[in-house]
């Protein structure tokens, strides 16, 4: 298996890896997909669950995950909703200065994929555009569906709605060819997928035949936490923050190699 895991090795970052599919790409081809997940770009202070006031430097982190994506430099960046918190044009200093620092740093062209979440204001493509203009934007709440590595990976996903008026017709995913992947993107349970109008993510639910026949593999956002669970009917990967809201900040790798294919979370630097 071809290993480009010396990138975080360098940086000292741990490392997690397990089996997430028992497919990949033809010999000697590497395809891999950064998951980001719940950015919230604008918020600076958070209050947890347990009234605790958190500090939280989204502007600053949000330029360090850019730079570690940089480097990793893969076929594909996932971000499963939640973006931003807010407008970020309301602090416009630290908006323009995030700007500045991302044109210094971006050097190359990715693809980067992504749905609202229910913090991401409805011109957040526009802002997104003009925050990194240097990626290609792809908004799957625009489309039917999106194929990428030699139409091999088939992606789907809707931006956030709300879970108690989500229908089975919402999130059925389009028709994929016999030897294609599904990817469905979501930022939080819904009925058809889970079998529950609950925001909070029920892996047994989403691992069940009758629900996962048609995905090979999921990837959520907006719990904050990261979790994955793999068995014979799908592969689940929540996105956790990598922001750091709630949990520590991390983006996860989804790497498909001929020998293998594996999912990684890697926790990026405070």
């Amino acid at each position: 298996m071809i290993d480009r895991g010396f990138l975080w090795r360098e940086q000292k970052l741990p490392l997690r890896v397990d089996p997430i599919l028992d497919w990949a790409p033809s010999k000697s081809r590497i395809f891999q997909i950064v998951h980001m997940s719940d950015s919230h770009l604008g918020l600076q202070n958070y209050t947890t669950q347990d009234g605790e006031k958190v500090r939280i430097p989204s502007y600053k982190r949000f330029i360090k995950t850019i730079k570690v994506i940089q480097d990793l430099n893969p076929d594909l960046v996932i971000h499963t909703g939640d973006i931003f918190d807010e407008n970020p044009l309301l602090k416009t200093k630290l908006y323009h200065r995030t700007k500045l620092k991302l044109k210094e740093i971006v050097d190359s062209n990715i693809a980067f994929c992504y749905i609202r979440g229910n913090h991401d204001p409805y011109q957040s493509d526009v802002i997104l555009s003009d925050l990194l203009p240097q990626w290609d934007h792809v908004h799957l709440g625009d489309r039917d569906s999106y194929s990428v590595c030699d139409g091999k990976l088939l992606l789907y996903g809707i931006d956030y709605r709300d879970p108690s008026k989500s229908t089975f017709e919402d999130v059925y995913p389009p028709i994929k060819e016999q030897d294609q992947i599904c990817l469905g993107l979501f930022h939080q349970s819904i009925a058809a997928v889970t079998r529950s109008f609950d925001a909070s993510v029920s892996f047994e639910d989403l691992a069940d035949k009758d629900y996962s026949k048609e995905y090979d593999v999921v990837a959520l956002g907006h719990v904050h936490n990261r979790r994955w669970i793999k068995n014979e009917n799908i592969s689940i990967f929540v996105g956790g923050s990598s922001s750091g809201v709630d949990c520590f900040p991390s983006i996860g790798l989804l790497t498909l190699t001929s020998e293998s294919s594996h999912y990684r979370c890697v926790k990026l630097p405070y």
